[in-house]
């Protein structure tokens, strides 16, 4: 896979040979950043400064975490406890937070034939803080009842300009699940204006004799203002952002389209 830096003359690539690549097309250089010896480096993600790049790390055989590599120094870094299955990340566009989805929800479901017990869904979206320290992204803020009460002012995005900086040490713990139910989760990515779109899959029976055949998913407007979900495209295979955090290229089978991702 190929991932351009949404700044500079980056590009990002993973190979069958487990590696993590980063050329330089002005420079003519390319560097081995990492490498794995369970399988491939996958989910190539930039930041919007295109200083920082993260993607989903295949531990051993059954376990993917979530790894950061600062370009400046090529040093690459765990950033999730290498004990679940970690994938999809995706950088706030305002440098707050890094997104990711992942299977660590474990509340079985019964088999109505036989006596078993499987897990379906097992995937929630969840979010790393960057920074250290301020309020917890999901704790409601609390409002008082005058109208300039400065509590009641909602929560400014980070300024254009140089994101925070990210740090590093403790990071591991700086990790909070959306308050959505669990679901079979495919991409995830960060809109402008404080919110955050994920594609649900349908679960589906192998061979479809049930009614429920295997088809598109839905695209899903998370809110961190009001933290409500809404369906933003009832039909999506899969999408694509761009770098200005707003315009969303859908695919649903052979059709493509360009939305506004912040809006229904």
């Amino acid at each position: 896979s190929m991932r351009a830096a949404p700044v500079g003359t980056r590009v990002a690539m993973a190979n069958h040979r487990n590696q993590l690549l980063v050329g330089d097309v002005d420079a003519g250089s390319l560097d081995l950043l990492d490498h794995s010896d369970a399988g491939r480096c996958e989910d190539l993600a930039w930041s919007a400064d295109g200083l920082w790049l993260s993607y989903s790390f295949q531990v051993s055989a059954r376990q993917r975490a979530i790894k950061l590599c600062d370009l400046a120094t090529q040093r690459c870094t765990l950033v999730t406890q290498p004990e679940f299955r970690d994938y999809a990340p995706s950088f706030d566009p305002d440098g707050r937070y890094l997104y990711f989805l992942s299977l660590r929800t474990f509340d079985p479901v019964y088999d109505s034939v036989q006596f078993e017990l499987s897990f379906p869904r097992a995937a929630r979206p969840y979010l790393i803080a960057l920074q250290a320290g301020g309020r917890p992204p999901f704790e409601p803020v609390p409002k008082g009842l005058a109208p300039d009460d400065p509590a009641r002012a909602p929560e400014r995005s980070q300024d254009k300009g140089e994101p925070p900086p990210i740090e590093l040490d403790g990071i591991e713990r700086r990790i909070a699940a959306f308050p959505v139910p669990e679901n079979r989760f495919g991409q995830i990515a960060g809109v402008a204006g404080g919110k955050v779109i994920w594609s649900v899959m349908p679960i589906a029976g192998a061979h479809g004799r049930g009614g429920h055949k295997e088809g598109p998913g839905r695209l899903e407007l998370f809110d961190f203002a009001t933290s409500r979900v809404e369906t933003l495209v009832d039909r999506a295979d899969a999408f694509a952002l761009a770098a200005d955090a707003v315009t969303l290229v859908v695919r649903d089978g052979k059709r493509l389209r360009a939305i506004a991702a912040n809006r229904k």
